[in-house]
């Protein structure tokens, strides 16, 4: 099983403290969990990154909460790139990915 170093983008990065501290407003306990479990569900991506779906282009996507993960894979590197985590309705940001 091959293993791949997954790298997570700035704009994801920036993403997921955008929605988490939306979140806080409503449910601090909720909000801290669902940043917490971002990480440890990209873990996946180590080595299962063909589990994802195709958003074309070359790249890949998974579901998270609601939300769905933008991924590139580059195979020559052995890396994934996070390049974003998007609310699907909000077709502005999500319609940069499909």
């Amino acid at each position: 099983m091959k293993n791949y170093k997954v790298e997570i983008l700035a704009q994801a990065e920036e993403s997921i403290i955008e929605i988490t501290k939306n979140k806080m407003e409503y449910d601090l306990p909720s909000a801290l969990r669902f940043f917490d479990e971002f990480y440890e569900d990209i873990k996946e991506l180590h080595t299962l990154p063909e589990r994802g779906f195709s958003l074309g282009q070359g790249r890949r996507g998974r579901i998270y909460k609601d939300h769905i993960i933008p991924y590139v894979v580059d195979d020559e590197t052995m890396t994934v790139f996070v390049v974003d985590i998007v609310n699907p309705k909000q077709h502005t940001k999500a319609g940069k990915y499909f």
